[in-house]
């Protein structure tokens, strides 16, 4: 959990419904008799589902503990009420920065927007978001591993018909990259970039958002835009989106006696002294 991965939320199990509680029965036995572990760490949990609840009675059923590592929270905007309302709803600057600011940017030169259709297009379309977000974050938004990982995935859903990947275009320039897909009626924002200081008083980021949720109301195809989990830079924004709040938890499953005592001493250790430990398992 130290290493830099793709992250994924809303993980489960894929089992059928049908058979779901013996299969789990089954795995947690096999996982608790059958093979030699320490710790296992849970990502992203859905705390509303089933699944949350099941994991910590199966955790009390076993005897491991288990351990809340974060907490996280994302939205999903139902595009199945009329776009009007919806706008309606939103704060006032909330409606400016996504929609009602559109002439200014209009305003700044010839604007295109464009959706990435073809597989030709993907890797200049990835590398637009990676150059783009080290303009804000000063980082690529996917490492060696995760881009390879998200092309492999992008061609797939756009063999689909499933991504919705777009760039804006200004008099020429891309100036902001929108990475999406769209599956079983839910389309999910994974991730955005965006040229920084381009067009003053003007989010770009917030506008591309702005399309992208219109778009989503408009198509029959759509019934969620899931904003996903995660925070802006300055401020939790998709808070202001008046969406359905979705909450995720990270969890530690513990098996070893001892493992457990030490977690416990850790709990009570003071922040300076977890800072260090963290490090230096990090380092380690």
């Amino acid at each position: 959990r130290l290493s830099d991965t793709v992250r994924t939320e809303y993980l489960s199990f894929i089992i059928c419904n049908s058979r779901k509680k013996e299969v789990e029965e089954k795995l947690f036995k096999y996982l608790s008799q059958c093979v030699d572990w320490d710790e296992w760490v849970i990502n992203d949990i859905e705390l509303s589902t089933p699944v949350f609840s099941r994991y910590k009675q199966l955790a009390k059923h076993w005897n491991f503990s288990l351990r809340s590592i974060s907490q996280d929270q994302g939205m999903k905007i139902n595009c199945r009420q009329l776009f009007s309302e919806y706008k309606k709803n939103l704060g006032k600057n909330t409606r400016l920065n996504l929609f009602n600011y559109r002439h200014k940017l209009e305003s700044q030169g010839e604007l295109q927007i464009k959706r990435v259709e073809k597989k030709s297009e993907l890797n200049a379309a990835f590398e637009y978001l990676n150059l783009l977000h080290h303009s804000r974050w000063n980082a690529p938004c996917f490492d060696t591993d995760a881009l390879a990982f998200h092309k492999k995935f992008a061609n797939k859903m756009l063999d689909k018909n499933c991504l919705e990947f777009s760039l804006i275009e200004l008099d020429g320039t891309v100036i902001s990259a929108l990475y999406n897909f769209i599956i079983s009626g839910r389309e999910y924002n994974i991730q955005a970039g965006f040229k920084n200081k381009c067009c003053q008083r003007i989010s770009i980021g917030s506008l591309h958002m702005g399309y992208a949720i219109e778009r989503a109301f408009q198509s029959k195809n759509c019934d969620t835009f899931d904003l996903l989990a995660g925070k802006g830079m300055k401020t939790d924004y998709k808070k202001q989106y008046k969406g359905i709040c979705t909450h995720f938890q990270t969890v530690l499953l513990i098996r070893k006696p001892l493992l457990k005592i030490l977690y416990a001493c850790y709990g009570f250790a003071p922040s300076w002294l977890k800072r260090v430990l963290y490090n230096y398992q990090k380092q380690n």
